[in-house]
């Protein structure tokens, strides 16, 4: 018949070609369903871990480099000094945060534009952000490159 199918190499396969050819090995292919959820996992961890308040965890989703423009003008660079940024600035009493993905568009195979938005409630009342977004793979995970918050409202 005329239907195509999608095949995907397994792990342990695609480990031994890397070995044997190292950097010259060829890709496995992408599926984009995949790389979506587990681009959505690591937003939905974020979530787990703010309102965990494990900021260290929270940080794990950035690479090294990354960074946070904040609408303020403010610049974090460096996952570290997110890391510390969000311990010294996070965590009002009763704060819990719900984080959404709105979108993801794909620009490569390794990197996505991500729209998102979150919503903090906490005793002082509610806020909500959206976020613009680059995400991309570093080995087998999606981490963050770049954020850029782009507005905060007061809800209530």
């Amino acid at each position: 018949s005329g239907e195509q199918r999608e095949f995907e190499i397994p792990l342990t396969l695609t480990r031994g070609i890397r070995w044997l050819f190292g950097d010259r090995a060829p890709s496995p292919p992408r599926l984009p369903a995949v790389d979506e959820a587990a681009i959505r996992k690591v937003f939905a961890e974020m979530e787990r871990a703010g309102n965990e308040r494990n900021q260290v965890r929270v940080a794990a989703a950035y690479t090294p480099d990354g960074d946070i423009w904040m609408v303020d003008g403010r610049r974090i660079a460096g996952a570290e000094n997110i890391r510390r940024h969000l311990e010294a600035s996070h965590g009002m009493p009763g704060e819990k945060v719900r984080l959404t993905v709105d979108t993801i568009r794909f620009l490569t195979p390794d990197a996505a534009l991500v729209e998102s938005s979150a919503t903090s409630t906490h005793d002082a009342g509610s806020t909500r952000a959206t976020a613009t977004l680059v995400v991309v793979r570093r080995g087998d995970a999606w981490k963050i490159a770049a954020a850029r918050v782009m507005n905060l409202e007061k809800l209530r």
